[in-house]
Formats: C-alpha cells, sequence, structure tokens
C-alpha cells in the first residue's frame, strides 16, 4: 500500500472499504441525510422572519428564494403557507434530525468497535501464518506495539477520519446552498477559503512529520520494555536495571516532547479557527455590499449557510489534524499489514499429512538468510521413523538450525525434505507440526496453572487427567506438584518466574509428553536440570524410544550415548555420523569432546 499524501489520498478510503464494505456507504449517507434535514430546518428560519416583519402581506418582489421554494411546497400539498405550518415543518425537520444523529452515532460506535475487532483478528492471523524465517529477523518491538499501541491510535484515526468525512459532506451541502441562493457570494467564499487554507497546510505537515517520529520511538520504546522484563532478572542481579532504566526513560520522554508538539499544533489550529471565520466573514461582507450591491437579506440567508459550512470546515481541520497526529500509525499498519502479506507461508491446496510411516529425508539441504553467508551447507540425512538421533558439535555449527528445517519451521534454501517420499512442500504443514513436540533450553511458561500450561487447555475430564497423570510422572514432576498447596491449580507467574530452571524445563518436557508428539525434537532440554533430576529425565526419555522419533541436541554427551545414531556437526556441515562407540572409534574430533567432559 502506498504512503497517505493526505487527505484526499484514496488509499485510506479504500482501506476502511476493504474492512467495512457497505457499513461505509451506510455512514456516508446517515451524514449526507443529516446535513439535508439541518439545512432545510435552517431555511424555515428566514421565511419566519419574512412573515413576521411583513405582517403576512410579502411583497412579490422582496420574497427570498427559500420563501418562494415553500410557497411551491405548500401549494403541492394543498396546505397554507402560514407560521404555525412552517414552525411546524421546522420542528419537524430539527426532530428528524436529531433521530438520525442518534442513530448514526449508535451505528457509527459499533462499526467502529467491530472494524477494530476485525483488524486485530486479521494481523493475528498473519502472524499465525507468518514464516518463522521472516520472524526471527522482525522488529518484535513494532510487532507488539502494532498489536496494541498502534491498533489503539488507528481507533482514533477512524474517528477523525470519519467525522472529518462526515464534516467534509456537510460543507460541500452547505456550499450548495450558498451557490444556489447568491453565485458570487459563494465563490468569494471559495476563494477565501483557500486562502485560510493554506496557512493551515503548514501546520498539517508538520503534525504530520512529527507523528511518523511519534510512531517509530513507540516501536522502539515497546522494544526497550520487552528487553527490560525478560532481562529482568539478569538487570537486577548486577545492578544494570537502573543503567537500562535510563534508556527507557529517554524514549519515554521523547515521546513525550512529540506528542506536546503534536498537541500544540492542534492548540493552534483549536485557537485560530474562529478568528479566521470571523475575519473572513467580515471581508466578504464589505466585498458583497460595496462591490457587488448585494441585497441584505440574501446577504443574511447566504451568511447563514456560509457560517455553517466554514463553521464545519474548522471542525474538519481540526479533525483533520488530529487524524494527522496518527499518520504514523496509519502508514505504520499499512506497511506492517503488507510486510505480513509478503512472509506469508503457502498453504495451498496441500496434501493431508496423518504420520510418518517410513523416514524423513533431507537431500542436499542448504540453508541461509543471505545467499553469501551459508548456515547449513548440503546436508543429505535420512532419519528413520521411530529412531533416536542426537546431532553435536560446536555452538553455531548449525545444530538448531537444522532442527528447526526438519520441523518446519524454516524452508531449505536449496535442497528436498522427503517425508515418506513427498516432499515437505506439497504437505499441509501444520498438520505436520501438529505431531511435532519442540523442547528447548528456553523453556516456554504460560502465565496460568500447572495444568493447563501442561495439557494446554484441555478440558479436565478423566482422559485427559491419566494422561496428565503419566506426563507429570515421566518428566518427575510429582514431587514438586505435591508439595504445593495448590497441587497443579497453582499458576506459575509470567514466564515461571517462580520456578527453577529445572522445573521449567520439567513442565516443558511434561507438556510434550502429555500431547504424544510423534516427532520429539529436544533442543539442550536438559541443560537447566541438576545431574540426579536430568538422569531421571533421561530415563523417561529412553522409555519413548520405538514409540516416537527422537532428534536430541545436545551438549552434555552423557545425555546422547544410547541414542540410535549421533550426526557430528561443524560449520553447517555434517563431518561424521554412527553410534555413540563408532564415533568414538572413528572420529578424532568426537572422541575429544567426549574427552574433555569425562565421560566414561
Amino acid at each position: 500500500m502506498k504512503k497517505l499524501l493526505g487527505i484526499f489520498n484514496f488509499s485510506t478510503f479504500r482501506f476502511y472499504y476493504e474492512h467495512l464494505g457497505y457499513r461505509l456507504i451506510i455512514q456516508m449517507l446517515f451524514s449526507v441525510f443529516i446535513s439535508v434535514l439541518d439545512s432545510l430546518g435552517l431555511s424555515m428560519f428566514f421565511p419566519i422572519l419574512e412573515m413576521v416583519s411583513s405582517g403576512n402581506a410579502i411583497n412579490e418582489n422582496e420574497k427570498s428564494k427559500i420563501y418562494i421554494y415553500l410557497e411551491k411546497f405548500f401549494q403541492f400539498l394543498h396546505l397554507e403557507l402560514n407560521l404555525p405550518n412552517i414552525l411546524f415543518l421546522l420542528i419537524l425537520f430539527f426532530i428528524s434530525k436529531g433521530i438520525c444523529q442518534y442513530f448514526y452515532n449508535i451505528y457509527f460506535t459499533n462499526v467502529r468497535h467491530s472494524f477494530i475487532r476485525d483488524l486485530r483478528i486479521k494481523l493475528i492471523d498473519k502472524i499465525n501464518n507468518y514464516s518463522y524465517k521472516n520472524f526471527v529477523t522482525a522488529d518484535v518491538g513494532r510487532i507488539q506495539n502494532s498489536l496494541t499501541g498502534e491498533i489503539d491510535r488507528l481507533a482514533n484515526s477512524y474517528v477523525n477520519y470519519f467525522s472529518m468525512m462526515q464534516n467534509l459532506i456537510f460543507v460541500i451541502i452547505y456550499m450548495v446552498c450558498v451557490f444556489v441562493i447568491d453565485m458570487k457570494f459563494a465563490l468569494l467564499v471559495v476563494i477565501g477559503g483557500i486562502i485560510t487554507n493554506l496557512f493551515f497546510n503548514k501546520i498539517f505537515n508538520y503534525t504530520k512529520t512529527e507523528a511518523n517520529s511519534l510512531t517509530s520511538k513507540n516501536h522502539s520504546l515497546q522494544g526497550f520494555i520487552l528487553q527490560f522484563i525478560g532481562n529482568f532478572k539478569y538487570l537486577k542481579a548486577t545492578n544494570k536495571n537502573f543503567e537500562f532504566s535510563e534508556l527507557l526513560k529517554e524514549n519515554i520522554y521523547k515521546i513525550e516532547t512529540n506528542s506536546r508538539k503534536i498537541g500544540k499544533l492542534g492548540a493552534i489550529v483549536s485557537s485560530l479557527r474562529e478568528p479566521s471565520l470571523i475575519i473572513l466573514i467580515s471581508i466578504i461582507i464589505i466585498v458583497q455590499i460595496s462591490v457587488f450591491d448585494g441585497g441584505i437579506s440574501t446577504i443574511l440567508l447566504s451568511l447563514v449557510f456560509f457560517y455553517r459550512a466554514f463553521g464545519y470546515l474548522m471542525v474538519l481541520q481540526n479533525y483533520y489534524n488530529n487524524y494527522l497526529a496518527s499518520y504514523g500509525s496509519i502508514n505504520n499498519i499499512f506497511e506492517f499489514i503488507d510486510e505480513l502479506d509478503k512472509g506469508q507461508e503457502n498453504y495451498g491446496n496441500k496434501v493431508s499429512f496423518e504420520k510418518i510411516l517410513n523416514a524423513i529425508e533431507l537431500k542436499n539441504i542448504d540453508f541461509y538468510y543471505h545467499p553469501n553467508d551459508l548456515i547449513i551447507k548440503n546436508v543429505s540425512l535420512t532419519i528413520h521413523s521411530k529412531e533416536s538421533i542426537a546431532f553435536v558439535g560446536e555452538s553455531g555449527s548449525g545444530k538448531t538450525t537444522l532442527a528447526n528445517i526438519i520441523s518446519g519451521l524454516f524452508s531449505p534454501s536449496s535442497g528436498e525434505i522427503l517425508i515418506d517420499g513427498k516432499n515437505i512442500k506439497d504437505l499441509n504443514i501444520n498438520e505436520y507440526r501438529s505431531k511435532i513436540g519442540y523442547i528447548t533450553q528456553e523453556s516456554v511458561i504460560f502465565n496460568d496453572t500447572i495444568y493447563n500450561n501442561i495439557s494446554f487447555w484441555k478440558d479436565k475430564n478423566e482422559e485427559n487427567k491419566k494422561a496428565f497423570q503419566k506426563a507429570i510422572e515421566s518428566s518427575s514432576l510429582v514431587e514438586f506438584i505435591d508439595s504445593i498447596p495448590q497441587k497443579e491449580e497453582t499458576v506459575l507467574g509470567n514466564n515461571g518466574v517462580n520456578l527453577s530452571g529445572g522445573q521449567r524445563q520439567r513442565i516443558s518436557i511434561a507438556r510434550e509428553l502429555f500431547k504424544e508428539a510423534e516427532l520429539l525434537i529436544l533442543d539442550e532440554a536438559t541443560s537447566a536440570l541438576d545431574s540426579e533430576t536430568e538422569k531421571e529425565v533421561q530415563k523417561n526419555i529412553e522409555i519413548l524410544k520405538g514409540k516416537s522419533t527422537l532428534i536430541v541436541i545436545a551438549h552434555r554427551l552423557s545425555t546422547i550415548k544410547n541414542m540410535d545414531k549421533i550426526v557430528l556437526m561443524s560449520k553447517g556441515q555434517i563431518l561424521d555420523m554412527g553410534s555413540f562407540d563408532e564415533l568414538m572409534q572413528k572420529s578424532p574430533i568426537f572422541r575429544n569432546m567426549v574427552n574433555l567432559q569425562e565421560i566414561s
């Protein structure tokens, strides 16, 4: 989507229309109807004044256009044109306008809430379908800010945009009335409006610049907040929290400065609105009387509509300035949606995946973020169903990246992955991933109960309770859960803040055991466990041998002694593979690694 250039750039209108459809048209029709009723109601005051001032005996040459139109209207209805009937019509117009305005406000509020709801859901769906490769290089602060603060600012921009459009419709309707009554007066109004608009445009452009800057600073602040919360333990323990908080405060002050500037610009527009109106009206009246010899009744009638139109124009400019204050948020959402669209995974009409029957085959796999920086280089490997396999090697050797490729998180840059002879690109990747359990050294703990963390919010029926009990037994969690008052209903806090590293790991392991994952990937899953618990968990994981396909990434070589196959990696390539004993015999590098860890 192209960036907005101003009020009449239709990319914004198109964006709203794509989300609102016919509801957008209904809103605009409401505005037209309200403004027409208001114009008709105002018009009734002049026949009333004419009738009262003339004592019901108005000279034909002195009748205003409104009076003449009203006479024809009453003749058509076969009614007498008198003061009570005109007053009744005036009241009817304004009551109808009030009723219409009421229903418009209700409708507008409902549409606004549904628009923001639908947009949030749309963004969440797009993030769900966003490729992991793109996600790991994305700005996490921007993603969070777009889903929270920016959406709220977009809600405000929606209100300002459509209030602006409503006022624009009012201005058009009233100016049409002015043109009908007096063409010369209307032309003077247009010229005056253009002159004043030149001045306000400078303020609008400055507001737009400040709004873009504000959005950028909000992204930065969200990123710092995420890091401040996520790394609070380290920052607190090393007394770096005060230094880091200064960065947060600096961003907060910058945001405040931007917001103050935007508020000041809005105040300028608001305070100059009425003085500009009075000055312009005074000049136009002088010109109309002295140059064009206009009649006072025509001037007054035109003036009422002009004043109304100009008043709404000033309100429109105020809404426009407020809308520009959200300009950066609108552009950000546009660009964010574009970015998500470009990074969407292609599910297409893929083959349904049920289970791994025979093997996962990797053929000549390369992977990179940038073509000149290969992370995985020409890897070929076969993992048989129910086989247990371990990846070992120095940090940065590509072990985790290879596991991410096997799990379908990354698509290989070249080469292919075959599941039972079928290319993974042709399979329903979501069905494939649903069969995978993934346990990392960075334990995933949700701010909920132990039961919900392990069962992933499954109903607490007998079948699930049995599966839960089996999972906590296999992950050595029974003693821990029995020792706390609320047992499995204990809430774990944000990222398991009240748990030890070992307890977080065991809950992560229990979650995948509960799931009965067909392919279980353990990426340093026992790294946070003490030696005794590690042995217990290791025994229970080994029970899965022959039941699930196991892929284990480990620095502790003691945890993979009994794996069916060990793959030794270095710099994104496979150096060697075989059983523990085979590698001890044929690989000096592996043998040296074992000796350094003093494994017997």
